[in-house]
């Protein structure tokens, strides 16, 4: 609504950022305990790459959206001609369908294109009205993706516990699948590095060379 109190906006965008706050960084953090120790650069950058171009791409697209549905909502709104049949120019209609701010700053200058002031008025109330329209058509696409994607992480990714494990050296008490995958990776983990660089065979010839 556009009567709407701005603490009810603050407390939205709180629990907006509440949220991503404790979804990327135990996203992030799962992401790389999976991961052989000699995999995790490689993990850290994807998954990173990841999250930039999803976020991209989401911003990208709900723009677009807001856009065309503020455009085509304007475009039709009858308040764009006045009870005297005075119609709106065309090439104005065409600057105000671009945003919001647009329309704002046609509205300001109405009188000096010739439109009435009860036209002025009218506009004004239909650009919030098909502002307000874009912008909810906006969120409930956005709920529908954030439903669906928790939907797949509840039901479709697989369960994954985090590894806790004894130091590389140390002897593996709990034959657990877990524990043995920790000590594994602690134990190949010069291996699985050197094979990442290329050089495992310069280390075989050092160690038998000593």
């Amino acid at each position: 609504e556009q009567d709407t109190p701005i603490g009810m906006l603050l407390v939205g965008f709180f629990l907006f950022g509440l949220g991503m706050g404790n979804v990327i960084a135990p996203a992030s953090t799962l992401m790389q305990n999976v991961l052989p120790l000699a995999r995790a650069g490689a993990g850290s950058a994807v998954q990173n790459t990841a999250r930039q171009v999803g976020g991209a791409l989401g911003v990208a697209i709900s723009g677009t959206v807001l856009a065309t549905h503020y455009a085509g909502a304007l475009t039709s709104n009858p308040a764009l001609v006045d009870s005297t049949g005075v119609g709106v120019p065309a090439e104005l209609v065409e600057r105000m369908s671009e945003s919001v701010v647009a329309t704002s700053a046609i509205i300001q200058q109405g009188p000096a294109f010739g439109i009435p002031e009860n036209t002025l008025a009218a506009i004004e109330t239909a650009a919030l009205s098909s502002f307000l329209s874009a912008a909810h058509v906006t969120l409930a696409i956005s709920a529908a993706v954030v439903a669906l994607a928790a939907i797949l992480v509840a039901f479709a990714l697989p369960t994954v516990a985090v590894p806790q494990g004894p130091r590389s050296g140390h002897q593996v008490k709990d034959e657990s699948p877990i524990s043995r995958r920790i000590h594994e990776n602690e134990t190949h983990y010069r291996d699985e590095l050197g094979q990442e660089l290329g050089v495992v065979g310069a280390d075989h010839d050092s160690d038998a060379k000593d």
